[in-house]
């Protein structure tokens, strides 16, 4: 990255109106919240990533890496917006995940919440492995160290 602006999203929230619908599921309404709450996710895990970038934006100026960062972006927040996390939160879980349900006398429990509540957790601090899975395919998650000068 030739850059020092760091963007405030890596995708519009025109692009992940098009990326909702084409997966048939309504933008949600604080679609920008999510963009912006996801996006550091996404530059981190990058971070060892070289690419162009538009001085004044901070975007990558190739637009296949331009996509599959948008991309990422939008699988983020999609799962955020399908998991109910909050990025007003700070990145804080508030809510857990059942593990009974009841009605009168009648009990139900779930199999698997703890797994569930770890997968949250780990949505909050970590990128989904769609998200991953879509970063790897231009190989912007990169493990290896680079230096330099």
């Amino acid at each position: 990255m030739t850059s020092s602006t760091i963007p405030d999203t890596l995708a519009s929230s025109e692009a992940f109106s098009q990326f909702c619908t084409a997966r048939g599921v309504s933008l949600p309404a604080n679609a920008g919240a999510l963009l912006y709450g996801v996006t550091p996710l996404v530059l981190d895990a990058t971070s060892g990533a070289r690419y162009d970038t538009d001085p004044s934006t901070g975007l990558a100026t190739d637009p296949a890496i331009a996509k599959a960062l948008a991309d990422a972006t939008c699988l983020q927040a999609l799962a955020w917006s399908k998991l109910n996390i909050d990025p007003d939160t700070g990145g804080v879980v508030t809510a857990g995940v059942k593990t009974a349900k009841g009605i009168g006398t009648a009990r139900m429990s779930y199999a698997d919440t703890g797994e569930a509540a770890a997968a949250r957790t780990a949505a909050v601090s970590g990128l989904v492995p769609a998200a991953v899975a879509r970063l790897r395919q231009l190989n912007l998650l990169d493990a290896t160290a680079w230096s330099q000068g």
